[in-house]
């Protein structure tokens, strides 16, 4: 299966495809999402979210999209 990860770090997708792993227990391909963003928060990922779902939509062959966010500096 192709995933696509988008999340506001590389750890949190680094985890986040083990995680998917054992639930799906398959071996995940990931896609790579168009114009990679360096630096990203909360409030990029809000922002950016729309054209991302657009460009894997229409420049990918991936079979799902993964998105987590947390809460930044705010109790769970």
């Amino acid at each position: 299966m192709k995933i696509a990860f988008f999340s506001e770090s590389t750890a949190d997708e680094s985890a986040l495809k083990i995680i998917v792993r054992g639930i799906l227990q398959e071996e995940i391909e990931e896609t790579n999402l168009p114009n990679k963003l360096i630096y990203r928060s909360s409030s990029h990922l809000d922002r950016d979210l729309p054209s991302v779902v657009a460009a894997l939509y229409y420049n990918s062959n991936a079979d799902a999209l993964l998105v987590v966010s947390d809460s930044d500096d705010t109790p769970v």
